[in-house]
């Protein structure tokens, strides 16, 4: 359970920091925070948060941030789900 309270809040900053770094267009910094939540989703096997994560780093490293908001979005919904399924277990331990 260490590893699931300890994604719940790291990822937790993360996804506020990209969410920053989308609104301030800074594609550098949407690559380092959508990298930092792929490799942690993709360690608790939260394979629909990683894919999603893995799609915004690609648009940072890019530069291209147009589909950004759009990509967010599906971040977004993909982790809220998750982080309601995982809230009971982190309350738990």
């Amino acid at each position: 359970m260490e590893i699931v309270a300890a994604y719940f809040e790291d990822a937790t900053e993360h996804s506020r920091q990209l969410l920053y770094a989308l609104e301030a267009g800074d594609a550098h910094e949407v690559e380092e925070r959508a990298h930092a939540l792929k490799g942690a989703s993709a360690n608790i096997c939260a394979g629909p948060v990683r894919e999603a994560a893995l799609q915004l780093e690609r648009a940072g490293r890019s530069k291209d941030l147009s589909q950004a908001p759009q990509l967010y979005k599906v971040f977004k919904k993909e982790f809220q789900r998750l982080m309601e399924y995982l809230k009971p277990l982190v309350s738990e331990g």
